[in-house]
């Protein structure tokens, strides 16, 4: 950690928005204190909002001041409407935040990305909002005794896998059709968009969820900023992942999606060749475990200049 000093002098360009505590305003929500110490000790500007307030109608107000530079937003989901809502209201005041409301759906919701990395990640249908009986069976049969998950826009009950995620034959109308309406009623109105079937492909195993049990497979996490890998996390640890070559592939196909700021999800498929397994706003995805020290520190060094996007080498 000895090379922080030389980022505190070149970090210029952006500034990080955290949400604040509910009781304490003047500091971090507990969830994102380590991030914001580390992001701070950087030298990176960081600035706090009260989010329950806000996503309760009121209006963003920025402690301690108001920035001059563009904000990266790192704090709890959003929908759609709600980002669009802060990017208005701060606009107003004359912040800007790095990722446009069109951006954050970009890669915030499966049927914006879904057709750009087709090829590369697992067969998926959907609805628009929540399906009646017919919109259930009609997407069902777009699968052939397939076994699948379903999901909405944005987010699984991966650890309720059996009651509300995995679908283990597509042509078991009964079966199928309690696991989506468990889904449906679990959810309740945090519910994105509508219901997603995916086709479940598997993947190496790496063990279960000690809490519930789920099947955890090998995957990794890639931030990517302005089309630069900007941190890649081993999943379900936490640890850096140095070797990337495996799956760069894919990194390079995703870069087709329309953020400045986005992550991808990758998995090992259990004959050893990876896939895209999600699309992820940046300002949203957990770290995963990872050391906030380490990600701010890759992070800065591409917060301190706008690098040109690169459609020939945009992952390396």
């Amino acid at each position: 950690m000895g090379h922080i000093e030389s980022y505190t002098e070149i970090v210029v360009d952006y500034g990080v928005l955290f949400c604040c505590d509910y009781f304490t305003h003047s500091q971090p929500d507990s969830e994102y204190a380590v991030e914001y110490a580390a992001a701070t000790a950087l030298g990176l500007e960081t600035y706090l909002f009260d989010f329950d307030a806000f996503v309760a109608g009121g209006e963003p107000r920025l402690r301690p001041s108001y920035p001059s530079k563009p904000l990266i937003y790192r704090g709890w989901m959003l929908t759609v409407e709600q980002y669009a809502r802060l990017h208005a209201a701060l606009l107003q005041q004359g912040v800007t935040l790095v990722t446009s409301p069109e951006e954050y759906e970009n890669a915030h919701h499966l049927p914006t990305w879904y057709h750009l990395v087709e090829p590369y990640t697992a067969r998926s249908v959907w609805s628009r909002g929540i399906p009646d009986d017919y919109e259930k069976q009609r997407l069902l049969k777009n699968f052939d005794h397939q076994p699948l998950i379903v999901k909405d826009y944005v987010k699984s009950r991966k650890h309720e896998w059996n009651q509300a995620c995995f679908i283990p034959d597509s042509s078991d109308l009964p079966n199928a059709e309690r696991i989506i309406d468990t889904f449906i009623e679990r959810q309740g109105s945090d519910l994105a968009g509508g219901v997603v079937l995916r086709q479940y492909v598997p993947l190496t195993m790496i063990g279960h969820h000690p809490v519930s049990g789920m099947p955890l497979s090998k995957e990794v996490r890639v931030f990517c900023f302005r089309h630069h890998v900007a941190a890649h996390i081993a999943y379900w640890s936490g640890d850096p992942e140095q070797d990337i070559e495996g799956y760069a592939h894919l990194i390079d196909a995703a870069q087709c999606v329309n953020s400045p700021f986005f992550t991808i999800d990758l998995a090992q498929k259990k004959d050893g060749d990876w896939m895209i397994i999600e699309i992820g706003d940046g300002g949203v995805s957990g770290l995963q475990g990872m050391d906030p020290n380490a990600f701010y520190t890759n992070l800065a060094m591409f917060l301190s200049f706008k690098p040109p996007l690169d459609t020939n080498n945009q992952a390396r």
